[in-house]
């Protein structure tokens, strides 16, 4: 059972304890496999429990995942040195965690001083105009895709890269805003993708 706690809190709810009820299938397969990790791993990972109330919001991204995430869900390219740099400066030097056992994760990856990090190296990402949506510049990007409008770019966001979505009246705000994010409509939506990813319940998977 210890085991099997230690990889629920991994994988699936950061600072958790579940009950044992939970836990008694994968211990006794542990058990039978004569404590082989892998039969455990493929069957919490194939679990419902990914889509239950136990996993939904329960994990703070970590800096790559924060990241990566967003450049794969809208098909961007950047400067991937640029990437691990800024990876690294909020607390995830890629191939060098700081013990053996890696980072200590959870709400540990969230501070003061981390989320106005985060805040500023997705800033800079989605700003640059090296940065490529599908090989396009981000209004194209979702003109293609018929969403271009700030309510629909918004709704895509929140489908592709978000457990749950944002409280309707910071949509709304979002939406009204869209106007002072720039000066023309290609900086607009990427003050406006800057803007969603900044929110608190971006940073949750």
């Amino acid at each position: 059972l210890f085991i099997c706690e230690k990889l629920f809190r991994y994988l699936i709810a950061d600072g958790v304890t579940p009950p044992k009820s939970l836990l008694e299938q994968p211990a006794q397969l542990m058990r039978q496999s004569d404590l082989q990790i892998m039969p455990t791993l493929k069957l919490m990972l194939g679990s419902n429990l990914f889509q239950s109330s136990w996993a939904r919001q329960r994990k703070i991204k970590s800096p790559a995942h924060l990241i990566v995430g967003l450049m794969r869900g809208l098909k961007a390219t950047s400067n991937s040195h640029r990437i691990a740099e800024g990876i690294r400066e909020i607390g995830q030097g890629l191939f060098y965690p700081p013990t053996v056992k890696g980072w200590a994760g959870g709400r540990d990856w969230i501070n003061s001083s981390t989320l106005l990090g985060r805040a500023n190296l997705i800033r800079d990402l989605v700003r640059d105009p090296d940065t490529k949506f599908d090989q396009a510049g981000l209004r194209d990007y979702l003109k293609r895709i018929k969403a271009d409008r700030p309510g629909a770019a918004i709704d895509l966001y929140q489908r592709l890269m978000m457990v749950t979505a944002l409280p309707e009246r910071t949509r709304q705000t979002l939406i009204e805003s869209f106007p002072k994010f720039g000066k023309d409509n290609e900086s607009r939506h990427r003050g406006l993708l800057h803007a969603v990813a900044s929110q608190p319940t971006f940073q949750l998977g």
